[in-house]
Order: C-alpha cells, then structure tokens, then sequence
C-alpha cells in the first residue's frame, strides 16, 4: 500500500514539473494594440523638428527603409507626374527583362510621341540593348525608348501600362493611375507625393537604376543597329552638381506645362537613405527645395536599425530545450525582424518614448521568402501619435544540421502540449486502476488487524484458564 501511495506522489510530481515547463518555456506572443514600450516622456510633439520652407506645391520625405515621414505637404494630393512616371517604367523593365536583350523601336514607339519632346532620337527599325534604353530613359528623359521598353516587356503599351497599375497597387501606392510610360499629360494619369515616393524605395533599392539615375553625362557609340555616335546630358542639378547635396543617390527630373517642375531624388548619409518628392515646382526651385529637405532630414533626424537589436522588441527566440539531441525541439523555428527594419527620431529623443502597434498577418496573407522565413506580423512604431518606423517579424525554420545527415533522419519532434495531455490522461487512468488494488489490501490488511486481535484476545483467555 505505501508502495502504491509512493508511485501516485510520483506520477504528481512529473505533472507539475511539465506544468512548470510549460509556464517557462518561452511563447510568441501577441503585444496589444497598443503597446508602450516605456512609459517616459521626454520630448513633445512640438518638438518634431521645424521644416524648411518650399516653394513646391506638394512634397514629402521619406525614409526609404521603413516609408517614415519625415515632412509632408500635401502629400496624397494627387498631381500630374510628368517625367518622374519613367522610374516605374524602368523598375518593371529592370524586373522583367535582362539588360543585355535587344529592343526594337517600332514605328509606333517612335511616331507616338511628339516630336520636340525628350527624345534620343531613335528612328524606327532601329534597336538597342536594354541597358542602353534605360540610360536613354534615366538620364536623356526619352520618350521613344520608354515607348520601345513598354513593348517589349508586355507585347504592347496598353498592356504594359495595365502592368504599371498593377506594380504601384503591389507596391501600395493609393492615389495613381497611370495611361503611359512617359508621362506626357493625360487627364487620367495622376500619382502623390506620397506615391512617388513609395515607388522610389523599390526603384532606388536597385544598384544598376541607382547607377542609371546618378551619372551626369552618358556615351551614345555606334553600332550594327544604331548608327550614331552622341553624349546625353543630365538636366538634374542634383546629380552634375550645380546645386550641392551630400550623398546624392540619383534622381529623375519631369516637367509638363501642366504638371510643372517635378522630381523624385533619393540621398544616402550615415547609414539612413531618404527619398525626397517635390511637385508643382518652379524651376530651379525644384532642386533647391530637395536640398533643403534633404538637409533639414539628415540634420534633424537618427536612425535605429532593429536589425542590429532585436531584443528591444522581440521575445526571447532561443529554442526551449532544443539540441540535435533534444526530445523538445522548437519545431515552429526562431523570430527574427525584417532588414529594413527601423525607429527614425528626432535628435534628442529616446526609443523608450516610443508605442508599438501589432498587425498580426493572417495565415491567407503570410508570405514566404527565399530562406523559407515568413512574414507572420508587422509592428509600426509611433512617438507621440507620430508614425516613426516599422518593422516585420519573421519566423525562420528550423534548418537541419547537415553534419549529421543519419542523425537528422531519424530526429524526433514531440508537442510539448499534446505530450502533457497524454501523460495527464495516462496518469489518471493508472490512479483508476491502482484503486481496486489498493482498496483490497487495504481491506486485507484491515481483516489481518481483526485477525490478529482476536488471536491475542483467545491467546489471552487460555492463558487465564491456564493459571
């Protein structure tokens, strides 16, 4: 019986230490919405830093990385792009075509477009390699070459202009339409400040179209499809130098009559990349008031990179009791944040000032990247109602250990949970079945008692006739 009561206390004794487990062993878990990160004031909203004043009608800047906004004026107003239009030419050219394919300028691409406008003077029949066209677009503005690239990256204009439409709504722009790759006016082809911009942080994300969009002057050679030997140009003061901005990047310049002067510029310094947007500009005002802009970003405000420190605002992600040899592996994988993950701040304030919102990703809306990592959240960071940086959490895979190829067969993955409901059940069953046992020794034992007593009492009665 003190056998069977010692087996039970031990059965206890298991179930509590895997509560205990459970209790301990780190979670995902979901913040609230939303979540202080500190409770700590230090700077207030009037101190978001003083902006320059612009002649321009509408421009915003912002931060490539996260989309933070570091000054808006008007900026989902939607207005006539011009120009600027070309960037979302060349990225879907860029992300559709190889650079060495030959395009041919149709007659079409050619005799569409009005002849004293930006043009490199291509005459239908003749060709050119993709690359070429692109520093045709990016530097001479020529309309004929976003022609000839809108046809022979979707067979035609109107479908690449449909291609168009579809990149900026994946992209998230919210106030554009497009009828064109050039942007020659139509009534019906519009973006925003806020648009541009957006479309500029995938365009200046990639090395070549940064290198297109940042070189002042371009060689035209001959060749078996195109006979003449000519420089183009770059109009864009930012990228030759006749108005000074540290760190420029590259930029593409636009102007209509009914658009005015436009331009869409990107800046790099210390590690932050800002993207400057200014519409409706005179000129030269539209290069000056993005140098002013991009002054008044790179003096006033300081990137945090959540890349490089993650703790501030993940769990815990070490495995729980994971090893090649561990019965408790996290089969689920670790949390890690985005790349471009980051809090940009005006000087002086502290990340603990900082609010956190989480927008859980639905399981319909998880996407999955190259190393297998899915996007299973997003935070957006606001300092006093200021949204100020964003970030993704990301749930990697476990990746098995290639070392140990026979080892990595035959491992074993047990849920920790399912694991508890099974010996819980094990263990009340065993106590179920342990009771009829226990209760007939118990009985035993009880009748060996009266047994006994009744032995002492005869032994005792003899003894007394005995004597």
């Amino acid at each position: 019986m003190k056998s069977n009561r010692t087996f039970l206390k031990f059965i206890g004794k298991i179930l509590l230490l895997f509560s205990l487990c459970l209790l301990l062993s780190p979670q995902c878990v979901r913040a609230e919405s939303p979540t202080k990160v500190q409770a700590t004031a230090s700077l207030s909203d009037t101190d978001w830093p003083l902006a320059p004043d612009i002649n321009a009608e509408c421009a915003v800047l912002m931060e490539a990385g996260s989309g933070t906004i570091l000054y808006d004026k008007n900026m989902h107003q939607r207005m006539y792009p011009a120009s600027t239009t070309k960037i979302l030419t060349c990225l879907l050219a860029v992300e559709n075509s190889a650079l060495n394919e030959t395009v041919s300028f149709s007659y079409q691409a050619v005799h569409s477009v009005p002849a004293d406008g930006s043009s490199i003077g291509m005459d239908a029949g003749e060709s050119l390699p993709m690359e070429q066209c692109i520093y045709g677009i990016l530097v001479g503005s020529a309309n004929e070459a976003a022609n000839a690239v809108a046809e022979h990256v979707a067979g035609s204009i109107p479908a690449f202009v449909q291609k168009m439409n579809e990149k900026a709504k994946e992209l998230g722009c919210r106030d554009s339409h497009f009828m064109n790759p050039n942007g020659l006016h139509n009534p019906d082809h519009y973006t925003s400040c806020y648009d541009l911009a957006t479309i500029g942080r995938a365009f200046f994300s990639n090395d070549f179209l940064c290198r297109a969009a940042n070189i002042p002057r371009y060689h035209f050679t001959p060749s078996a499809h195109q006979p003449d030997d000519f420089y183009l140009n770059n109009k864009n003061q930012l990228v030759t130098g006749q108005v000074k901005c540290e760190g420029i990047v590259g930029g593409k310049t636009g102007y209509t009559s009914q658009a005015g002067e436009t331009l869409v510029s990107c800046a790099e310094r210390n590690g932050m990349k800002l993207i400057c947007v200014v519409m409706k500009d005179g000129s030269p005002d539209q290069f000056l008031d993005s140098a002013k802009l991009f002054e008044y970003g790179f003096r006033n405000f300081t990137k945090t990179d959540l890349k490089e420190n993650p703790s501030s605002i993940l769990p815990d992600s070490a495995p729980f009791l994971s090893s090649d040899y561990s019965v408790f592996p996290r089969s689920s994988g670790t949390l890690s944040v985005s790349d471009n993950s980051c809090v940009i701040l005006p000087n002086g304030a502290s990340f603990s000032d900082v609010s956190a919102k989480t927008d859980p990703t639905g399981k319909d809306k998880e996407t999955t990247g190259k190393t297998g990592e899915k996007k299973i959240a997003s935070l957006r960071f606001f300092w006093h109602e200021r949204q100020v940086g964003s970030a993704e959490i990301l749930l990697s895979p476990l990746r098995n250990n290639s070392s140990t190829p026979a080892k990595r067969n035959h491992r074993i993955y047990v849920n920790l949970y399912l694991l508890f409901l099974v010996l819980f059940l094990l263990s009340v069953l065993i106590s179920f079945a342990l009771r009829p046992l226990i209760a007939n020794q118990e009985g035993d034992a009880l009748q060996n008692k009266k047994n006994r007593r009744h032995f002492k009492r005869l032994k005792k009665e003899t003894r007394k006739l005995h004597f």
